[in-house]
């Protein structure tokens, strides 16, 4: 069993929290194995390896960064550092027990030796901060576009009570209220691109599909 690290914007990380979000799609080193996918030969960019192409989604994901299935991940969030009052997780605002804290954590500070109030981006979270674990239940290989109505709401998309779905790429006036739609797949295009911007999703880029079980707790 493997561990790796993944990060999620805050968002995900209380869609993870709140039982909502249960699957990932990221297009970490896809863009370097799949050269090309002509008729008969999938170029492999790993020594440019000709696979045959009605195996090649199986034997590509042995080159999958975040692991196989049985393998862990624990969840990198932004942290907020409170002044000299500590850390929480900005996720929900849970307390960071300082037991867990590693001598060798930089504490940010200003110009004068204080303490500053700033969100600690989740690239730095170190492991030992870790409070969500993620255990591989799944992966394939798509393209994006291909994602089911199911599997966008198993992607974390906020569902409403009339079955209307939150799309996140507009916002209403000063409110800030975020209008629905009736569509998991048109939901979770929006979420996309609000994350990786409009030439992302148009590109249809392949992904990898990945499928967890939540684990919670420092321990």
């Amino acid at each position: 069993m493997n561990l790796r690290p993944i990060i999620f914007s805050t968002p995900m990380v209380q869609a993870i929290c709140d039982n909502r979000k249960t699957m990932t799609r990221r297009t970490r080193g896809l863009e370097d194995l799949i050269i090309d996918v002509g008729s008969g030969f999938v170029y492999n960019g790993k020594g440019n390896i000709q696979l045959d192409i009605h195996s090649w989604k199986q034997d590509i994901l042995k080159h999958c960064p975040y692991g196989q299935v049985g393998d862990l991940l624990w969840v990198r969030e932004t942290i907020y550092q409170n002044g000299e009052l500590g850390l929480h997780y900005v996720a929900d605002g849970e307390h960071v027990d300082e037991n867990i804290i590693p001598k060798d954590f930089n504490v940010r500070v200003d110009k004068n030796g204080h303490y500053k109030f700033c969100n600690i981006p989740n690239i730095f979270m170190p492991k030992a901060l870790a409070r969500i674990w993620l255990e591989i239940t799944d992966v394939r290989v798509e393209r994006l576009h291909d994602i089911s109505e199911e599997d966008s709401i198993t992607e974390g998309i906020k569902v409403y009570d009339d079955k209307m779905f939150e799309f996140y790429t507009e916002q209403t006036l000063s409110n800030k209220i975020r209008p629905s739609i009736d569509s998991a797949k048109l939901s979770f295009a929006s979420l996309w691109i609000s994350i990786n911007g409009t030439e992302s999703w148009k590109a249809n880029p392949w992904v990898w599909v990945i499928k967890f079980k939540v684990l919670r707790g420092n321990k």
